[in-house]
C-alpha cells in the first residue's frame, strides 16, 4: 500500500525530534566548553603559562638577560 506519501507531519514524523536535537547540541557545546577549560584550549590558556614558566627558568639559569626576559614576558602578556 502507498499510504506514506504527503508532508512529514502527516506521515507520522511530527516535530518531536526538535527538543532532542536541541538537547544534543547543548550537550555537545557543554562538552566542548569543558574540554577547553580542562585542557587550556583557546586564546592563551595553559600554553602561555608554560611559556612564561620556561622563560623564568631560562632567566634563573642565566641563559637570557633581564632585558630579554622582560621582552618575552611582555610578548606573552599581549
Amino acid at each position: 500500500m502507498m499510504w506514506n506519501y504527503g508532508p512529514m507531519w502527516e506521515a507520522g514524523w511530527g516535530w518531536h525530534w526538535i527538543p532532542m536535537a536541541l538537547w544534543w547540541v547543548i550537550l555537545l557545546l557543554l562538552a566542548a566548553g569543558l574540554a577547553r577549560w580542562v585542557f587550556g584550549w583557546g586564546p592563551g590558556g595553559h600554553r602561555r603559562d608554560r611559556a612564561l614558566r620556561f622563560a623564568r627558568e631560562r632567566y634563573a639559569k642565566g641563559e637570557i638577560s633581564k632585558k630579554e626576559f622582560e621582552r618575552l614576558k611582555a610578548d606573552l602578556a599581549s
